[in-house]
């Protein structure tokens, strides 16, 4: 390879990596279009897989620029990691010129970075005290409210609602019908006698049916909190070894994904460089 195109190989993984590294600053969890920037990651994978297809190549040493922006913390910090160390690895494990090949690349790489995180997380919480507490709270809420919307989302609470509204007004009208009928049996009837049973059959049965409503409307924030309560209490139970595989499993996740998009980066980077 000459050395106009080795430089051109290293000044897109400075480039790539430092780009990707800093877009990752302007990531919102509640805007799920600022994932987007996230784009840059497989792009830069494709192209290390590409230029890696015969073996480790140098130029991908240049990404460890991106370690910089670890010092941000939060998520740009983790996606600095990914653009880092990352990309060393992929270009490490990377061989052949096939879109399997490509796709299997990124395989290692996020089994080995899990691993990294998660033992970087199970130190740091062993020796910060109050730490697994605040982690437990914070993910059992969010638990919590992720159920609960996926619950809402659905319909499930919603079809029950219904149903056992249903139940309640018939339940109630038939309660009211059958005490008013035996009211009339014991007493003489009269005309207001009659219109007042049939007013407070109706009367009765719409407070029953609104009083059963509102309880119903503080039930669903009883199921929100009762699930982060639950996972709460688990997380703060749990071993923080555990994190490691847990963490690992999370990351490994991300293979399908990943690894098509780094495939198709991949076999882009092979026709633009012909």
């Amino acid at each position: 390879m000459g050395s106009d195109e080795d430089y051109v190989e290293y000044s897109l993984q400075l480039i790539l990596a430092v780009l990707g590294a800093s877009a990752s600053t302007f990531i919102s969890i509640s805007e799920p279009s600022t994932y987007l920037s996230l784009l840059v990651l497989p792009f830069l994978y494709g192209h290390t897989a590409y230029i890696s297809q015969d073996g480790f190549n140098y130029s991908s040493l240049m990404s460890l620029s991106a370690l910089m922006l670890i010092v941000t913390g939060g998520v740009s910090a983790l996606t600095a990691i990914f653009y880092s160390i990352g990309n060393v690895l992929v270009s490490m494990f990377s061989s052949g010129s096939g879109f399997k090949e490509f796709y299997g690349s990124v395989s290692l790489p996020l089994l080995i970075l899990g691993a990294l995180i998660g033992l970087s997380v199970f130190g740091y919480g062993s020796l910060t005290p109050g730490f697994q507490d605040e982690v437990a709270e914070k993910a059992g809420q969010q638990i919590g409210n992720f159920s609960a919307g996926i619950v809402e989302d659905m319909g499930l609470v919603e079809n029950q609602k219904q149903s056992q509204l249903r139940l309640v007004n018939n339940t109630a009208r038939t309660a009211v019908a059958l005490t008013a009928q035996k009211v009339l049996n014991e007493v003489e009837s009269t005309p207001e006698l009659q219109n007042s049973l049939a007013t407070a059959e109706d009367n009765v049965t719409q407070q029953i049916y609104r009083r059963t409503k509102a309880g119903m409307g503080q039930q669903d924030i009883d199921i929100s909190q009762k699930m982060a309560e639950t996972m709460t209490n688990y997380f703060k139970r749990m071993n923080l070894i555990l994190l490691v595989p847990l963490i690992t499993g999370f990351f490994y996740t991300l293979q399908p994904i990943l690894g098509i998009s780094t495939a198709i980066f991949g076999k882009l980077w092979m026709l633009l460089y012909g």
